[in-house]
């Protein structure tokens, strides 16, 4: 089921146990990577142009799309809702009446934005955690296991 997200929206909604200004697009998204709606593809939708701290490229499962301008994220998340050919199996992350009515009108799946933190969270409390970035550096023992699986001896030469 592809997730439709109306971003600003639940980055001002404020979640148990978490303070409201740690969550930003980018750590919205990064998060949204790693959980199972990720295989259904996930669109975050934003208002305007990208902000500074927003230039960001996202995981490759998470489209970014910004409004521009002229109009706003309610309205491309909207138009989305409507040419949908299969609406039921969209579900739609906002809090705002009209969205949530244009997707009960299409029989989509719609959470309000409190309703998606709690799951969102609910996910990342059963998920293992996963290294943000690099792996830290090897061990000598794994350096030595890694060098008698490439054939390599004590000093650095080939068997």
């Amino acid at each position: 089921m592809p997730l439709l997200i109306d971003c600003y929206n639940v980055l001002h909604t404020p979640a148990p146990g978490r303070a409201g200004s740690d969550l930003t697009t980018a750590t919205l998204c990064h998060q949204l990577a790693g959980t199972k709606w990720a295989r259904y593809g996930i669109t975050v939708f934003c208002d305007g142009l990208p902000k500074p701290d927003e230039r960001f490229d996202p995981p490759a499962n998470v489209q970014m799309v910004h409004s521009g301008p002229q109009r706003s994220a309610d309205d491309l998340i909207l138009a989305r809702i409507e040419e949908e050919a299969n609406p039921r199996r969209l579900v739609v992350v906002s809090s705002d009446r009209a969205i949530r009515a244009a997707a009960r009108r299409r029989k989509a799946n719609s959470w309000t934005s409190e309703e998606f933190l709690g799951r969102l969270q609910q996910q990342s409390a059963t998920r293992p955690p996963r290294s943000a970035g690099k792996p830290g550096p090897l061990t000598e023992d794994q350096v030595d296991h890694w060098l008698r699986a490439f054939g390599f001896d004590e000093q650095g030469g080939r068997d």
